[in-house]
């Protein structure tokens, strides 16, 4: 077992918990399926097969091949950053031919055209991340995280990582260096 350390920041970050119809939250920190995405979105994997096993990285002598079930994840947070909520608007102000579609291929009444949502972002925030897990498919998450066959995400698509991303390869102890040897990420000094 081997592992990396990840500093996860941008100008915002969003990592859904419940988001339901027109509400998409976010938690306080990244999610253990928002990483496991990026992950897969490093290596080329669509959706559906992200937890797919990876049987071309097996171990010799290993009876199963690593998955991304098999990591294990110590989240840091250095900054908590702060909530920010977008109100979004689609399908208003048009005329009734060019409105949006309903299931059944009728458009929406004009009363009923504009369809608003909300979506929760961090802006600010900072977290480091220490990713254990067998050696092979470490190696290979470092591998394509930095050349990605996909783009990147903090979450949403709109939110874009900073650089560095990943900032140590490799560790016997990625808890440990998390720790005691990768300083904190501050912006401001504290009060």
């Amino acid at each position: 077992m081997t592992g990396l350390v990840l500093r996860l920041a941008g100008l915002l970050q969003s990592f859904g918990e419940r988001g339901v119809f027109h509400y998409r939250d976010t938690c306080a920190f990244p999610t253990r399926s928002s990483l496991i995405g990026m992950f897969a979105a490093a290596q080329g994997r669509p959706r559906e097969h992200a937890l797919d096993p990876y049987p071309h990285l097996q171990a010799p002598g290993d009876t199963t091949a690593p998955s991304h079930h098999d990591l294990t994840f110590t989240i840091r947070i250095d900054q908590p950053g702060t909530l920010y909520r977008d109100l979004h608007t689609v399908g208003g102000g048009y005329p009734r031919e060019q409105g949006l579609h309903c299931g059944d291929g009728t458009r929406r009444s004009q009363a009923t055209a504009t369809l608003v949502s909300q979506r929760d972002y961090l802006t600010g925030a900072v977290f480091t991340v220490a990713v254990q897990g067998p050696d092979l498919l470490i190696s290979h998450i470092a591998e394509t995280l930095e050349q990605p066959r996909f783009g990147l995400f903090l979450g949403r698509r709109v939110c874009l990582p900073d650089e560095p991303l990943l900032l140590t390869t490799g560790s016997p102890d990625p808890v440990a260096e998390l720790l005691t040897r990768t300083p904190l990420t501050r912006n401001h000094p504290p009060t």
